[in-house]
């Protein structure tokens, strides 16, 4: 919004303050619905959450379900994705670090950061979503 005109007036400002769009949910909700290739593993009520993601604009208002559906998921998903490797440290964690570190296993993908490393099986990217998707 800062790059749309070399001037900004009041109401670009205001525009910025109350901009509701979500880049971490443009970020995260493609992962989660890659579930659509599981649904036969998921619940009546988890199908239907999935399905309010599906058609969401990345638009935070609290009168939309997609919001909530992904705000759990994505505390869960922080958690079980990080706390594994981090142990007590988790707890200790600040919200930004936290988001930082899903943004950079989104992205560049660190495998040793994915997998669960209290279990015998390795996890995939698409087992950490269900699981933290199933928890919402």
């Amino acid at each position: 919004m800062l790059d749309e005109k070399p001037l900004l007036g009041m109401d670009d400002f205001k525009r910025m303050v109350n901009d509701q769009h979500s880049y971490l949910a443009a970020l995260l909700t493609p992962c989660i619905l890659r579930l659509k290739d599981r649904i036969a593993e998921l619940s009546a009520a988890e199908i239907r959450a999935l399905e309010a993601l599906a058609d969401w604009d990345y638009n935070m208002d609290p009168a939309l379900i997609a919001p909530a559906v992904l705000e759990y998921f994505r505390i869960s998903f922080r958690e079980n994705l990080l706390a594994d490797e981090l142990g007590h440290l988790f707890e200790h964690m600040n919200y930004l670090t936290g988001e930082y570190f899903i943004y950079r296993i989104i992205t560049d993908r660190p495998h040793s950061w994915i997998d669960n490393v209290n279990t015998d099986t390795v996890e995939t990217m698409d087992d950490i979503v269900m699981q933290s998707f199933r928890t919402v």
